[in-house]
């Protein structure tokens, strides 16, 4: 390879990566010009730091709460189990647990959304504001809301499935208290 054809090579990923990063910034600033023009001119240097903003702003800081959904849904598809076919079939029946496990959803999604939300306004440019720290604070609390009310929903449903479990063998007199407890949870999940 010739001299000319390095520097070509050269200037066309450094190029690329400019565009990248152009790309990447949701406003034309000045600050995002000369990210490009660096990437351009010395990007071996700068390919390393490339993803870590972009890292930073598109993962949300949270947990992911798949988990927390499949306990639920987990729980739930084993009590519905226990009570096919059974004297107790109609107290949980399909739909309910669809029902349920709705919203159990919803309100994963939320936490996601919130997670988000909290992200942006930690990293903006106006962070330390005591508005934009109001807001954050409200964000976290309502966080803690709703991981709360997930994690008592997944209790809640292994109590149930254990409760049935129980009820089968002639052992529980709780299993209604646990279903209306549940429903009253996922009522007042469905009105936050």
């Amino acid at each position: 390879m010739t001299l000319a054809a390095l520097l070509c090579l050269y200037l066309i990923v450094g190029l690329g990566l400019a565009v990248l990063q152009l790309v990447r910034e949701p406003s034309w600033s000045w600050r995002g010009l000369a990210a490009a023009a660096a990437a351009l001119v010395v990007w071996p240097l700068w390919i390393p730091f490339v993803d870590i903003p972009h890292a930073r702003r598109q993962k949300p800081m949270g947990t992911d709460q798949r988990p927390a959904c499949a306990r639920v849904d987990s729980a739930l598809a084993c009590a519905r189990a226990r009570v096919v076919g059974t004297a107790l079939d109609g107290i949980l029946t399909q739909r309910d647990v669809a029902g349920i496990s709705d919203q159990v959803r919803r309100v994963a999604a939320r936490i996601e959304a919130l997670e988000a939300e909290l992200t942006r306004l930690r990293t903006g440019e106006a962070k330390g504001s005591s508005r934009r720290d109001s807001c954050a604070q409200r964000v976290e609390e309502a966080l803690k809301r709703d991981r709360c009310a997930l994690d008592e929903l997944g209790e809640l449903a292994d109590a149930l499935a254990t409760e049935l479990t129980l009820a089968q063998c002639g052992h529980s007199d709780s299993v209604e208290s646990l279903i209306s407890e549940l429903s009253a949870r996922i009522e007042a999940l469905a009105m936050a």
